[in-house]
């Protein structure tokens, strides 16, 4: 390794560039860590942590101090329908949780940070730097604006969310995955009859999931199209609020609850991009896909594709071959690791846009709970997806 050249810059202190940066550093390479924020920041998040991602944290080594924060214990979800269908999941094993992303992340920065991890806070990357065709290092800029820097590394790992500048730089193409969704995050105090499970609530033209956080405080997530975007530039609490009013059971739910801070908005969801891995450059997290939070495989997704990304840039590094050659592995081991759960999410986000469709699986559900505890345990990162992609799964629900 170089002495005084990084080994690996990983711009974006999420969980992906955390996660990432973790696993190089205890593989003994040099990483130095980008963010545009200062932490501990907010992030428009569902917030919630499937019982994969409590198994992803422990190999991290930040579990304990995430349990420590006080975090809930979620032991499965309760589905609800357009017309008031109502079907309790159990995890097969272990549990959830939801953690809000100011802790969350800045946790997972102390962790790379106990592993000699440079972190450098309100530093935001403005454009990459090429030599023979390779990318090299990236151009930043003080949170103020008042100085530029030029950092330079082996290997430069694009982490830096939906928008991402590093795969705008390398000019990567996303090709869509669905409808185009916009989500609203809000937290609330107050709502009555939370519980030890996570909730989903499927509307006419959306859907809402309820992330209880402890002490009375929960993150309501909503997720609707995009044609509603001008609604909410009008007024985001108001349509939200109006939005929560059209769910089946929730109005009464809110009548005393009181909104903590803001409503966030992101989005639009649904791309992926066509490639991860270029001469001297990857991508991880968000930046190389990002399809819809239904199924909440966000932050696993993040967590475990930062893994598969040290792994391959680990090797890489070893071998002193960044070419995106020598990187294309992690395209293959991304598909391996998440293409079952791609096809789910597809075929979920199939059956929600089709009330009267889901409307028989959800009775299908209430009727064979096996089946029911079996999808949400793949949709917690707990069972493989291959399990419920089968024709006899697919009858049983569908029937």
């Amino acid at each position: 390794m170089t002495e005084h050249l990084p080994d690996a810059l990983i711009v974006g202190g999420g969980p992906a560039g955390s996660a990432t940066a973790i696993e190089l550093a205890r593989r003994g390479y040099r990483v130095t860590l980008l963010d545009k924020a200062r932490f501990p920041r907010t992030k428009p998040c569902a917030e919630y942590l499937s019982p994969g991602v409590v198994g992803q944290l422990e190999r991290l080594g930040a579990w304990s101090t995430v349990q420590a924060a006080g975090v809930p214990a979620l032991h499965g979800f309760v589905f609800t329908g357009p017309a008031g269908q109502v079907v309790t999941c159990d995890f097969a094993t272990g549990f959830g949780t939801a953690v809000p992303r100011y802790i969350l992340d800045m946790l997972l920065l102390e962790q790379a940070r106990r592993l000699e991890v440079e972190v450098i806070e309100d530093c935001r990357a403005g454009d990459l730097v090429w030599k023979d065709g390779r990318v090299c290092g990236v151009v930043a800029q003080s949170a103020k604006g008042s100085s530029h820097m030029t950092f330079h590394a082996r290997l430069i790992i694009g982490a830096d969310g939906l928008r991402s500048v590093v795969a705008r730089r390398l000019r990567a193409l996303h090709r869509p995955e669905g409808p185009p969704r916009l989500g609203l995050v809000s937290h609330y105090e107050g709502i009555t009859g939370l519980s030890a499970y996570g909730e989903m609530h499927v509307g006419r033209d959306a859907y809402c999931g309820i992330a209880p956080l402890g002490g009375g405080l929960a993150n309501v997530a909503m997720v609707v199209g995009t044609e509603q975007g001008r609604a909410i530039a009008a007024g985001s609490r108001a349509f939200f609020e109006r939005k929560l009013a059209e769910f089946a059971g929730l109005c009464e739910r809110f009548e005393r609850a009181t909104p903590v801070g803001p409503i966030w908005v992101t989005g639009p969801f649904g791309q992926r991009a066509t490639r991860s891995a270029w001469d001297g450059a990857m991508l991880a997290g968000d930046a190389a896909d990002f399809y819809d939070p239904f199924t909440g495989q966000g932050i696993y997704s993040a967590l475990r594709g930062g893994e598969l990304a040290a792994t391959v840039a680990g090797r890489a590094l070893e071998h002193g071959d960044v070419s995106a050659a020598a990187l294309g592995e992690y395209d293959r081991l991304r598909q391996r690791a998440f293409g079952g759960k791609w096809k789910v999410e597809r075929l979920i986000q199939f059956f929600v846009r089709r009330p009267p469709l889901l409307g028989r699986i959800l009775h299908n559900l209430m009727a064979q709970p096996d089946l029911a505890n079996l999808l949400v345990s793949v949709t917690g990162d707990i069972v493989p997806a291959a399990r419920i992609l089968t024709p006899g799964f697919l009858w049983r629900v569908l029937k």
